[in-house]
């Protein structure tokens, strides 16, 4: 077992002073002294608080999850982990088809080795299926449909698509998704109607 001391404790309704928190794989107890035969770790009067989940990041440390160097998700994770992150979506951006599977490709080979830093829980396609109205920093040139055949051969790995529902004619894509995968589907960049919102938040 392990003894977090000296640390200022973050519980849903307030912070807690002079506790210890006991744990192995799980915490096993918050209690006032430390127990018998415990490795003792010093929180250094630093917060202690459960891990943050990021769903949409695109990088840090100078790395983006787009760049095609296969160690850039990695450094990633590392840098995560330095701010409290203990899991993320790596985001990918409105870039070529190619540009875009290459990151998945690196996106899987990060989630399925053991590294020492975030959890990769998979990836986050943000683009290429946006209003150009509202593309922001994406590139227009790179802007498509909403295409389930786009996204198929990667919606193991895909955990969250961000588009705009205005672009799915019929919501044929939002239906197909929603049919035949996990994946979470999340309105950006758009240029949708009250109307058309609530029609593909009631589509799921």
């Amino acid at each position: 077992m392990k003894a977090v001391v000296n640390g200022k404790i973050v519980l849903k309704n307030g912070v807690l002073e002079n506790k210890v928190i006991v744990f192995d794989k799980k915490i096993i107890d918050i209690c006032d002294e430390v127990p018998t035969n415990c490795e003792i770790i010093d929180a250094k009067e630093n917060y202690v608080c459960p891990g943050l989940i990021d769903i949409h990041i695109h990088g840090c440390k100078g790395f983006d999850a787009m760049d095609e160097d296969e160690n850039a998700v990695e450094i990633i994770s590392k840098g995560l982990a330095e701010t409290g992150v203990t899991s993320f979506l790596p985001t990918t951006m409105t870039m070529s088809p190619e540009r875009i599977y290459k990151a998945f490709d690196n996106i899987i080979k990060a989630k399925n080795k053991s590294i020492k830093g975030a959890k990769v829980l998979g990836a986050h396609m943000e683009g290429p299926f946006i209003n150009e109205k509202y593309k922001g920093a994406q590139n227009p040139k790179y802007i498509y449909k909403p295409s389930f055949d786009f996204i198929k051969d990667y919606t193991d790995i895909i955990k969250v698509i961000s588009y705009s529902p205005e672009l799915d004619k019929d919501f044929e894509f939002t239906k197909q998704v929603k049919k035949e995968t996990d994946i979470v589907l999340s309105i950006c960049h758009s240029d949708a109607s009250y109307s058309t919102g609530k029609e593909a938040k009631d589509l799921g």
